[in-house]
C-alpha cells in the first residue's frame, strides 16, 4: 500500500489506458491499471480519501492459470474495502 500526499484520485483519470470512477466503502476512487503489465493480470485502485490524500491498492496477479480483468478489479476492491475498513476501525468511525 502506498500513500500519496500530493493529489487525489482524479490524477488517475489521465491513465491512457483508461479508468473508471468507482465508489468503495462508500469513498470515490478510480479504478485503472499500471503501465507495465499484462491488462488482463492487474487492477489499481487509488482511493480519495481526504482532500490531496489518496491510497492506492494494487492487484497483479502472478500465477500460471489465466486471468481475466474483471477478476482482477473484484479482488482490488476486496483488498481496498478491507483497507478502509481497517482505517475507519482505527480511527474510530
Amino acid at each position: 500500500m502506498e500513500i500519496h500526499i500530493a493529489y487525489g484520485a482524479e490524477v488517475m483519470l489521465r491513465n491512457p489506458l483508461g479508468a473508471d470512477v468507482i465508489r468503495v466503502a462508500g469513498f470515490p476512487a478510480v479504478e485503472t491499471q499500471t503501465l507495465y503489465a499484462p491488462r488482463e493480470e492487474t487492477c489499481q485502485i487509488f482511493l480519495d480519501v481526504a482532500a490531496g490524500r489518496t491510497i492506492q491498492v494494487s492487484y497483479d496477479y502472478l500465477g500460471n492459470l489465466p486471468m481475466i480483468r474483471e477478476v482482477a478489479c473484484k479482488k482490488a476492491r476486496t483488498a481496498a474495502e478491507f483497507v478502509i475498513q481497517t482505517l475507519l476501525t482505527r480511527a474510530g468511525g
